[in-house]
Order: C-alpha cells, then structure tokens, then sequence
C-alpha cells in the first residue's frame, strides 16, 4: 500500500476538526483495532505495506477509515499476501 504523510489529511478535511482528530489513531491503538501486534505494523510500515498512515512530526497515526479499508481490502483470505 502506500505511505501517506501530514498533507494526506486533506482527504479527511471535509470533517470538523475535532471529529478527524478523534479518528486518528496511534500505532498502539491501530495495532488494537486490527488485532495486531504494534511491532506487525512497524514492520510492514518499512516494506510500505500495510494500512496508509500519517506522520505528523515524529508521530505515526492512524486513521479510523483507513484502518477500515485496510480490513475491507484484506477479505476473502487473499491478505497482504505474507
């Protein structure tokens, strides 16, 4: 998949403000919500894989939707194809 940065958060600015930052999630949490481990999603960040993410400064987050489709893409058992 690919990587998204800061900017990339112009997909999510039609919301309010509160409400997007609400539905960014940190690795952790992510790593909650796709019943992973935070490690599974540090890796697959390095080989540019896995769920679109953002960075904002140091911080890596993740987006609720994102996350969603991410899933959505994953059904049918074909996965990340690891």
């Amino acid at each position: 998949m690919r990587l998204c940065v800061c900017d990339a958060l112009s997909l999510h600015m039609m919301q309010p403000k509160e409400t997007i930052m609400r539905q960014l999630l940190t690795e952790r949490e992510a790593a909650e919500f796709l019943d992973l481990q935070p490690a599974t999603l540090r890796h697959w960040r390095v080989q540019e894989r896995g769920p679109l993410y953002y960075r904002i400064g140091g911080a890596i987050r993740y987006h609720r939707t994102d996350l969603e489709d991410f899933l959505r893409d994953c059904r049918g058992g074909e996965g990340l194809g690891l």
